[in-house]
């Protein structure tokens, strides 16, 4: 009976200590990849964690920044030809009705003109791993993968 207590209390405190390390991070509104030529990317942030980290539970998009705060490294692009190839891989986007979703390890933080920003989430460069953009499921595209890819933080575990 006492283990039984103890294995309940100790549910009850993980639950909520993952529920206050909950990001808080100020979002700025979502924005939708069309065809108005107005709008481009401005700067792109790629942040990424080890894909060796072990954890409990997967890590969502929206948790990842809080979770690998410590451990995190990223960088900044604001290099017009890369966020022009950037725009044009992610107007090719595609939704999945893949339920699964990625235990984040590679996050882009995507900045437009208009003030909004998207994120793009992903575990690795696998074919077989669910992506997400704007926590929506997409198709894999090898192309928008392998350009985040190839662009993560120098010290990054390729």
């Amino acid at each position: 009976m006492i283990n039984r207590k103890f294995y309940i209390s100790l549910l009850i405190s993980f639950c909520i200590l993952m529920a206050s390390c909950h990001n808080t991070r100020r979002q700025l509104p979502k924005a939708k990849i069309n065809t108005v030529d107005s709008i481009k990317i401005t700067k792109v942030i790629i942040q990424c964690a080890s894909p060796l980290i072990e954890t409990i539970i997967d890590i969502n998009c929206d948790d990842f920044e809080g979770t690998f705060k410590a451990e995190m490294e990223d960088t900044t692009i604001t290099d017009s030809v890369f966020c022009n190839e950037l725009y044009k891989r992610l107007k090719e986007i595609k939704l999945s009705k893949d339920s699964r979703t990625p235990d984040v390890r590679v996050k882009t933080i995507i900045f437009f003109s208009n003030n909004t920003t998207s994120d793009f989430c992903m575990r690795g460069n696998c074919a077989s791993c669910p992506f997400e953009y704007n926590n929506k499921a997409i198709m894999y595209n090898k192309d928008l993968v392998a350009l985040i890819w190839n662009n993560l933080p120098d010290g990054y575990n390729k």
